[in-house]
Order: C-alpha cells, then structure tokens, then sequence
C-alpha cells in the first residue's frame, strides 16, 4: 500500500479517522502498523475480545492491505479502503469493489462525497451494482458526520 495519497484521498482518510475514532465505539490503525504491531493496539476490551481480534490479524496475507483495519468492540476486524468522490458513481464504485474484493475478500470501502458518507462491504456493493449504503449511525452519529461533510473542500 502507498501512503503517498492525494489530496482528495487524504481528506477521506482523515474523515474515516476522526468519523470512528470520535464514536467512542471502535478502534482504528493504519493497516500497516496493525500488521507489524497488532498486539500493542489491541489494549482495549476483554481478553477474549483480543484474542478473537488478534487470531483475526493472524489470517490475513500482509501484501494485500487496505488503507485501515478497523475493530469493533466486539473484537471483529474489517478490513477498510477509504476513497473520495466529488460527485458519487456506482459505477466507478462497482468497477473499485470489484477489484478489491479480488484482493480482500469481504472488505469494506469509505466513500467521503460532496454531500454524503457511504460505508458497505465490497459483496453488497457488487450484488447492487455499485450502490452502497450509507453510512449508518450504527457506525457514528449524524452529528459527528456532518462535522466531516462540512469540513471538506
């Protein structure tokens, strides 16, 4: 993975960090440092909660990493590439799942756009050709959601 993202990228990284990690609710690292250092992150939650988390890293072929691993409280890993759209496009969106699930089957996609926040796994968005769900306040709250759409350029 290349760290070396534009602008627009970076501005749906940062969201996609300040979005889950305001929540309260998950944990959130760069992929590449989880793979190198899984259990100094893992501080956090029940000990089965890690040793789940942890047995879940241990499955996961390191030359194929995306932008994020994020864990829920539960202890589940999901395997997240953050991407901006100006303007939304399920088909561009099917075409970039399809690929990655290629790569990281069953992982997730975060698409900042101008006007909303969409979070899916990659099959669901390939089963409705390109559409992703919304991010949902499952995730995050309205509020804190719309602090991110309002920040970007």
């Amino acid at each position: 993975m290349s760290y070396k993202l534009n602008h627009k990228n970076s501005l749906a990284r940062d969201a996609f960090l300040g979005i889950f990690s305001n929540s309260g609710k998950n944990i959130i690292v760069p992929f590449f440092d989880s793979l190198k250092y899984p259990e100094k992150i893992l501080h956090t939650g029940s000990n089965a909660q890690r040793k789940t988390a942890l047995g879940n890293f241990n499955k996961i072929n390191e030359k194929k990493v995306p932008d994020f691993a994020l864990i829920d409280k539960e202890g589940k890993v999901y395997l997240v590439r953050t991407i901006y759209q100006r303007i939304f496009s399920y088909k561009e969106l099917d075409l970039i799942a399809r690929k990655q699930n290629k790569k990281w089957p069953f992982s997730w996609i975060f698409v900042l756009s101008i006007d909303k926040i969409f979070f899916d796994s990659c099959p669901e968005i390939i089963k409705r050709h390109g559409y992703a769900r919304p991010l949902s306040t499952r995730w995050a709250n309205y509020k804190i959601q719309k602090k991110y759409l309002e920040t970007k350029l």
